[in-house]
């Protein structure tokens, strides 16, 4: 484990410490005047939980504020905004609300970058830890003030508590399998303008999904290939690979998407363990179309990758996968029925609705190889 990891973790365990016996002081207004019996006990730490808890949402929405808010301050535009699974967007110039899951994260904002080449991306990068660090120190001075008038003065503590340990989770520079934070992110940034320009597609790729725009459809300069050298490296800059990739899936050129793939899921390319998964779904599917019941899908039969597709129900890609197992591989037909109703129903709530439409076609690609008829000839460039 690394030393900044080691690092956190002590942090983050030192202020749960703190937590636990600044919170019990302050409640019960000292060791002698705890609650007497085990349900007042009970309910007391109960409701420091649900305290706790509440505050660590009000310094997630101040987080991904602190985003939208230097991202605009540096030449941004709104594209969407996200906590937990709710999902915020501009549609025809009114604010809708979206549903999305993403595995691995509390929260998500989007923003238009002003231009594709050089868009400021440090701000807007670290606005969220900004904001942490900042709303902490407030949250903190007005704890002091108002600690003498009452017990439920405790959630000025806990927004203080909160905010650092949010703050100190997002700015110091973590990368794992299944994790980039937004430090790790800025430091990539800084050392990469490559990987700046690549953020800036992905940011734009989103935005004109929500619009509804399909891949297919986008600029073909926006999806250039990055360089091995640099995907060897920089799992941001292979982020655009993948859209690239995608991008194939969406126009039904199967064997370029395919020949993409087995590149990108290579041992010496670095990719970020979310990308990773989608990846698999993509192949397994093409494999599907291949083969059928003969298909080699046990990447798919992992516990990870379960668990995985299982936390991502809601995105169109893992029913449209879900879809094709069932009626290729399974022959279960009111399996893969079900998993198609879902996929339609996704149509009223996931914030891109081109993409929706996307798998859905590539459902039809599935139904026609289960009638034994020919698949679509493969769209040009």
């Amino acid at each position: 484990m690394k030393p900044l990891r080691i690092l956190l973790l002590l942090l983050i365990g030192t202020l749960l410490g703190i937590f636990i016996i600044f919170s019990a002081a302050l409640v019960a207004g000292g060791v002698s005047s705890l609650p007497s019996g085990k349900l007042p006990f009970f309910l007391t730490y109960t409701g420091l939980i649900l305290l706790f808890l509440l505050a660590y949402e009000v310094q997630l929405i101040i987080h991904e504020s602190g985003h939208l808010l230097f991202g605009l301050l540096t030449g941004y535009s709104f594209s969407s905004f996200r906590i937990g699974t709710t999902m915020f967007l501009k549609e025809n110039g009114k604010l809708v609300k979206k549903k999305l899951q993403i595995s691995g994260t509390g929260g998500q904002c989007l923003m238009v970058p002003p231009d594709t080449e050089n868009p400021p991306f440090l701000l807007y990068n670290l606005g969220g830890v900004i904001m942490n660090f900042i709303t902490s120190a407030i949250f903190f001075l007005i704890f002091i003030l108002v600690f003498r008038y009452g017990r439920w003065s405790v959630i000025f503590l806990f927004l203080t508590m909160t905010g650092i340990v949010i703050g100190l989770m997002n700015g110091i520079p973590i990368h794992t399998e299944t994790l980039a934070n937004d430090g790790h992110n800025a430091v990539v940034l800084c050392r990469d303008k490559e990987a700046v320009r690549s953020l800036a597609v992905q940011l734009l790729a989103a935005d004109a999904m929500n619009h509804g725009m399909r891949l297919k459809d986008m600029p073909a300069e926006w999806f250039t290939m990055p360089s091995l050298v640099r995907m060897r490296k920089n799992d941001m800059v292979t982020a655009q690979a993948v859209l690239r990739e995608n991008r194939l899936m969406d126009a039904h050129r199967f064997d370029e998407a395919e020949e993409a793939i087995e590149l990108l899921l290579g041992k010496d390319i670095r990719i970020h363990g979310l990308y990773r998964n989608m990846l698999l779904l993509d192949q397994a599917f093409l494999r599907l179309l291949k083969d059928g019941e003969q298909a080699d899908i046990s990447a798919l039969q992992t516990k990870e990758m379960y668990t995985f597709m299982v936390q991502m129900k809601d995105y169109p890609s893992v029913q449209r996968t879900n879809f094709a197992i069932s009626l290729l591989h399974d022959k279960d037909t009111e399996k893969a029925e079900r998993a198609y109703q879902k996929l339609v129903s996704l149509k009223d709530t996931h914030p891109a609705l081109s993409e929706v439409l996307g798998e859905l076609e590539l459902c039809e690609c599935a139904r026609e190889r289960a009638a034994n008829t020919d698949i679509p000839e493969h769209e040009e460039e």
